[in-house]
């Protein structure tokens, strides 16, 4: 059971919130995080689920831990309308968890409406043929969070205007639900340049400001630094799940790092990204299991240019990890976001189906060499 319906058994009304409420609204999967207001009390609240914990944060009451799902839960004592005054949320738009009808206090309904069609088939909306936008004004840090997750999760027509006064830093719960609703986003570069380009990154996560000041070799990358590079990759996605996107967004964070060697100017770059990825990525509190996959992908970004000239023998460890398929996918991306073609792509598809049949067949081995003189013998 999925754990919002622990809410239909409270006599008091609760309702998805925000960026929940919109991706409900917009057909999306919400992956990670839900917000929900509600108006029961702590003490309703921690009879439903042994899974809550009260973290004390503000605007955060509650949050339920469900496996790879967190709510994050805040109290109210109104009702419905003075719920558009709740939490920090510029554009609030609810849904009655109970009922599923939705709330809609400040009249953001049309603009919705035009941007459906659009958004479940992952296509910006043209601003050209309906000029309406909503003025934004962002005047703290979480307010910019808030405008990064609506510009790459629904390319909304924003007028933001900045005048950040209160730079109190956002909570690393705070920071994992912005990151990940921010990655998984059709238009996940949109959102990240905001944060680049007014502070957020450099004042919460300088290891990730430090590629925008790091150049690559135009010969081979048409973006220029690194930041750029990061950015190019995410629109050529085939998924935008959490794994494969937190993986493009840190897969050369050990380029800032690394020093030139032997001819190599990022020499072992994905080894040190690898350990730093862990540790930002356990900073802000993301699950072992998922950090561990990230970083694996983070290390090997490098070997699928190289599987189809290696022998088997030298890569059938990486070759035979569930994880492999996703290997590829960062590979295509990396690749598809540069000067060269996807030939090495193709090729590194080859020699991975070639893998996969001759581990199936008992009479060769890993490489493609015939074992039938030892079975006879």
């Amino acid at each position: 059971m999925h754990p919002l319906f622990l809410f239909k058994d409270l006599s008091e009304k609760s309702f998805l919130y925000g960026y929940s409420a919109l991706d409900d609204f917009f057909g999306l999967q919400t992956e990670g995080f839900y917000r929900v207001v509600t108006e029961a009390g702590l003490v309703d609240l921690g009879m439903l689920t042994e899974q809550i914990v009260f973290p004390g944060e503000e605007k955060v009451d509650a949050i339920i831990n469900n496996l790879s799902e967190e709510i994050i839960i805040e109290c109210i004592d109104s009702e419905f309308p003075d719920l558009d005054r709740v939490g920090s949320f510029k554009l609030p738009f609810f849904k009655d968890i109970k009922n599923g009808s939705y709330k809609d206090p400040r009249g953001i309904y049309p603009i919705l409406k035009k941007l459906r069609g659009s958004i479940k088939k992952g296509i910006a909306w043209d601003r050209e043929k309906d000029e309406v936008e909503q003025i934004f004004v962002v005047e703290s840090y979480q307010a910019l969070a808030e405008a990064a997750i609506l510009l790459a999760r629904y390319k909304f027509p924003l007028s933001i205007q900045i005048n950040i006064e209160n730079q109190e830093l956002l909570s690393p719960l705070l920071q994992r639900e912005l990151l990940t609703q921010v990655l998984t986003g059709f238009w996940a570069e949109t959102g990240l340049s905001l944060l680049m380009r007014y502070g957020f990154i450099e004042t919460h996560w300088p290891e990730i400001s430090s590629l925008n000041s790091t150049f690559h070799n135009k010969e081979y990358h048409p973006e220029g630094n690194v930041w750029e590079h990061t950015l190019a990759t995410l629109p050529h996605r085939k998924t935008r799940e959490l794994t494969i996107s937190l993986a493009l967004f840190l897969h050369d964070l050990g380029k800032p790092f690394s020093i030139e060697n032997g001819g190599r100017t990022f020499d072992r770059h994905a080894q040190i990204g690898a350990l730093r990825a862990r540790k930002f990525l356990s900073n802000l509190g993301f699950s072992p299991t998922l950090i561990s996959s990230v970083c694996f992908l983070i290390q090997e970004h490098m070997l699928p240019a190289a599987v189809a000239k290696l022998p088997a023998s030298r890569v059938e460890k990486v070759l035979s990890s569930p994880l492999f398929p996703y290997l590829l996918e960062l590979y295509r991306c990396d690749l598809s976001s540069t000067f060269q073609g996807p030939q090495g792509f193709y090729e590194a598809c080859q020699a991975y189906r070639a893998f996969l049949r001759n581990k199936k067949n008992p009479f060769r081995n890993s490489g493609g060499k015939k074992l039938l003189r030892l079975y006879v013998d």
